[in-house]
């Protein structure tokens, strides 16, 4: 049998149509146009995609080239469409944060162009209190993208382990430079064609629209430094650049958003992120949001119609 010029012996053939994540017998050919595919059950999984992105390397697809010399450590996080793993650079030693999409997200056309769009705006994006993206590459499937590895995790992270609160002085060490971070995407002038469905070819501005705590990642030689993460529902500001949001459709955290980017969430200004900052300081301060969400309570019927909790209720020794 030959496959891309490469003879196999039975035993090796055998090996091809298995699923790299458990091992079972995959159909031939399978769905993936692909001898490296996942099977139906491990699709989902973030860690099945490594060990389909180690087979792929195993026989030396170009495509992850880039990723080659990178060891898996562990898993630092995972959300609802994608995870984050550290990693570690077999020449360099240098640690790095690797985010995983498994194929089944991948087939969902709004989460694929939230990831792709968070990879192409970070390759462009370079500030200090922002995360930078160094790679991006898919394989069978799965995305993949290398990023900057903050040691200190995020802000809402350093906030549970210090017992629920934050200092005022390290809150608001959080907090300015994030504003920092937040000034540059709001100024930041970036070619629209970063998107495949923008037809101007310069802008100014990005709108993060999540802004919060778990966003909000630490990092930098002490771990301390304030780095914005998370642009995959990011848009385009002034200049009329293109939003990549569906009509009616409303992304983001409604616990720190105010309401006017509920309303309109697709025209959302660089106001939007100026709340969402002070509502991410208000929580680490006090431990909880401005609002209170009841879990039997929709909370966007919260966000429309209940006002934000003075912060003197909840810390009464707050500076005016």
């Amino acid at each position: 049998l030959f496959m891309t010029g490469t003879r196999y012996e039975k035993s090796t053939v055998d090996q091809l149509w298995r699923c790299p994540g458990c091992g079972k017998n995959l159909p031939q050919p399978n769905t993936q146009g692909t001898p490296d595919a996942l099977c139906e059950k491990c699709r989902p999984n973030p860690v099945a995609s490594l060990k389909l992105r180690q087979a792929g390397l195993k026989r030396r697809v170009a495509t992850l080239n880039s990723l080659k010399s990178i060891r898996v450590e562990k898993v630092l996080g995972k959300g609802a469409t994608s995870a984050v793993f550290m990693v570690t650079n077999k020449k360099t030693s240098g640690q790095f944060a690797l985010k995983v999409m498994p194929p089944s997200i991948s087939n969902n056309n709004w989460a694929r162009k939230s990831f792709l769009r968070e990879a192409a705006l970070g390759r462009a994006l370079r500030h200090s209190n922002v995360v930078s993206l160094y790679e991006y590459g898919h394989y069978a499937g799965a995305h993949y993208v290398l990023m900057e590895f903050c040691r200190g995790g995020s802000s809402e992270e350093e906030r549970v382990k210090a017992g629920g609160r934050l200092s005022l002085e390290r809150a608001l060490s959080i907090i300015l430079p994030t504003l920092d971070g937040l000034d540059f995407l709001h100024n930041v002038k970036l070619a629209t064609n970063l998107s495949e469905h923008d037809n101007n070819h310069s802008t100014v501005g990005l709108i993060h629209r999540d802004i919060k705590p778990a966003n909000i990642f630490l990092g930098g030689d002490d771990g301390l430094t304030p780095k914005i993460a998370d642009i995959g529902v990011a848009k385009f500001h002034l200049e009329g650049g293109s939003c990549d949001t569906r009509t009616g459709t409303v992304a983001g955290s409604p616990a720190t958003m105010p309401r006017q980017q509920a309303m309109n969430f697709k025209h959302a200004g660089p106001a939007v992120d100026v709340w969402a900052s002070a509502a991410s300081l208000y929580k680490l301060l006090t431990g909880e949001y401005p609002r209170h969400f009841p879990q039997d309570v929709d909370p966007w019927q919260i966000v429309m119609n209940e006002k934000p909790r003075p912060l003197q209720e909840l810390l009464p020794d707050a500076p005016a």
